[in-house]
């Protein structure tokens, strides 16, 4: 096998955990974006009005992202390395409720995360569509 050669059904746990730091990173940018513009999020966050969905809804965009920056830099099974980024924030979210006094995460906001994982296949399977970066000789 040549270096950089594509092995099918192998998963490269780097683009997974790429795809999860876009994840992390452009969901804290976005909500904390949201929140600068309108202070009363901070405080919905928690409920399930206006406010909480959008902010879920952010989260859910990350997540797509980072399933989109997962199935880009692994190059083969795009769906399935966006899937696993979503998979990983489940993890998270089981750590951090293991973890957290009282736990920090409700069953909506799980139940977001796992409409996220979907989200985060697709990106992966969008993934496709995007150019192919040049290769060095």
């Amino acid at each position: 096998m040549q270096k950089g050669q594509v092995v099918p059904n192998k998963i490269v746990w780097l683009a997974v955990f790429l795809g999860f730091l876009a994840d992390y990173l452009v969901t804290g940018l976005l909500q904390a974006l949201a929140v600068l513009f309108n202070n009363d999020l901070a405080e919905m966050s928690a409920s399930f009005s206006g406010g909480g969905l959008l902010l879920l809804a952010l989260g859910t965009l990350g997540t797509g992202i980072g399933g989109l920056v997962a199935g880009r830099s692994a190059r083969h099974e795009r769906v399935l390395h966006g899937v696993l980024v979503g998979g990983m924030g489940l993890l998270a979210m089981v750590i951090g409720t293991m973890v957290a006094s009282p736990p920090p995460f409700t069953g909506p906001e799980v139940v977001g995360q796992i409409v996220a994982t979907g989200l985060a296949g697709l990106g992966g399977y969008a993934s496709r569509w995007f150019p192919k970066p040049q290769e060095e000789r």
